[in-house]
């Protein structure tokens, strides 16, 4: 049902995890956090791959007895927070280009693309956010000096409080037949805790 919604709204792209993707608790034998009962922080999906998925779909089939709740964030509102709060932060952060991987051996996949977490228009609109620090790579050596170093990870420790903090975070928690879309360039989503093993059920 996920890939026949998604395919009435735009055309529904086959990558190395296929058509659709199952988000489900496999515990050990989990190879991402998402395959886990684990709370998982704001972030947008993808920023290795060029072009990045644009608009994201979760269909709800089985929710979880007790947690799991989905978490949503503007990340134009928290950017546009770190701009009022923290000048300096923000232009580092829509200036430098980071790189993003995904890397899987068993199946043979390198996926890298970089850009910045916050990328703007001629105008100093923003027009993206690009942000998972679970495949965020390393700035390439000489990108930024070490007190640069020290101000760009600062910037994005910032940012990274802002997007999971309670002023910018919608919490929806989804039932059976519940279908959340939303544009990946701009929403970030999370995760709440649920109970290991519980038969929580999400397509995408």
């Amino acid at each position: 049902m996920v890939a026949e919604v998604g395919n009435l709204v735009g055309h529904v792209r086959t990558t190395n995890y296929g058509a659709i993707f199952d988000v489900v608790d496999l515990g050990s034998a989990g190879n991402s956090l998402a395959y886990t009962n684990v709370r998982i922080n704001a972030h947008t999906d993808n920023p290795y791959r060029d072009p990045f998925p644009t608009v994201q779909l979760l269909h709800c089939l089985v929710s979880a007895p007790e947690g799991g709740a989905t978490r949503l964030t503007d990340g134009f509102a928290a950017a546009e927070a770190l701009r009022a709060r923290d000048p300096a932060a923000f232009r580092l952060l829509a200036s430098t280009p980071h790189p993003f991987e995904y890397r899987d051996p068993s199946s043979g996949v390198l996926l890298r693309a970089e850009t910045p977490v916050i990328s703007l228009d001629g105008e100093g609109r923003l027009v993206r956010i690009a942000f998972n620090n679970r495949s965020a790579a390393t700035l390439p050596p000489g990108r930024l000096s070490p007190a640069g170093l020290r101000a760009y990870y600062t910037a994005w420790a910032a940012f990274d409080a802002l997007c999971n903090a309670d002023e910018f975070v919608l919490r929806i928690a989804l039932r059976p037949g519940d279908l959340a879309l939303f544009s990946n360039g701009r929403v970030m989503h999370g995760r709440e805790e649920y109970t290991r093993g519980a038969p929580r059920h999400l397509q995408g």
